[in-house]
């Protein structure tokens, strides 16, 4: 009789283990994970509202790295390449000059403004520059392009 209750008891274990485990991967369903680290920039839904698959419920602002987007005049479009480096210079309060490298360098120009854009990536890591600065970018010129060709 004590076996069998031993053996009932060991069962009712194994049941409530399931139950645990059960409940976790419920709550892990309903665990909200960003695909990367940043900032919380607006709520969309508030706890109790109701959520579809297709409600967003959060914005999230990356942060580290930036995404700088800058026009640049058609003249230049020979001469900025993907994986080129540049200086960032934040407007004031910030200030400073931070090194960014292009990332994307548009395909399509616009011929009604006569730029192009460029993408750049600017690291980060101790998130002491805020997202939506305005900032001057100087690409660097090599000798070649910064001399004038005489052509006659």
């Amino acid at each position: 009789m004590a076996e069998q209750d031993l053996r009932i008891a060991q069962l009712n274990a194994q049941i409530a283990q399931l139950e645990v485990n059960q409940s976790r991967a419920v709550v892990e369903q309903r665990v909200l994970r960003a695909p990367f680290d940043g900032i919380v920039t607006e709520v969309l839904l508030h706890p109790g509202e109701y959520r579809n698959d297709q409600s967003p419920v959060l914005t999230l602002a990356q942060v580290d790295p930036l995404r700088v987007e800058v026009f640049v005049p058609t003249r230049f479009y020979n001469q900025i390449r993907n994986q080129a480096s540049a200086v960032i210079e934040p407007e004031a309060p910030i200030g400073g000059t931070y090194s960014a490298t292009v990332t994307v360098v548009d395909r399509v120009l616009d011929a009604a403004s006569g730029t192009f854009g460029v993408r750049l990536k600017l690291p980060n890591p101790e998130h002491l520059l805020p997202a939506g600065l305005k900032c001057k970018i100087r690409f660097p010129v090599t000798a070649a392009e910064a001399t004038p060709v005489n052509q006659e």
